[in-house]
């Protein structure tokens, strides 16, 4: 299993490592937090629209803790100051490279945390 994996963003490789407890934790508060605490309501919509926005909203929290560096290449403050047409790129980014490799890791996580103790 490998714990990091090499991303191509904009012609520029970027390694990415699994993300530690605190990573995890700001990643899911960013995504609290980009949403005004509404994340859970645009799970339930479940609207094509809604859907997209999570995909967006999940590209943004997660990019921001993993490769804090990312804005700096695009001369925006945070990334929910970005045109929508160059975020697109990264939701396909995060969708198709990032994505796939992370929920392999965590799915055996998951597997670990079921086992039961002897």
């Amino acid at each position: 299993m490998e714990k990091s994996t090499k991303l191509k963003i904009s012609g520029k490789d970027y390694v990415v490592n699994f993300p530690n407890v605190g990573q995890i934790l700001d990643i899911e508060s960013l995504k609290s937090a980009l949403t005004n605490g509404q994340y859970g309501d645009f799970i339930k919509m479940g609207t094509k629209y809604s859907n997209d926005v999570l995909d967006l909203v999940d590209t943004i929290a997660t990019f921001s803790v993993l490769i804090p560096e990312l804005k700096d290449e695009f001369n925006v403050k945070n990334f929910s100051d970005m045109d929508p047409f160059v975020a697109i790129k990264y939701v396909k980014v995060y969708k198709k490279q990032f994505f796939l490799w992370f929920n392999t890791i965590n799915n055996e996580l998951r597997k670990l945390g079921n086992e039961d103790d002897e």
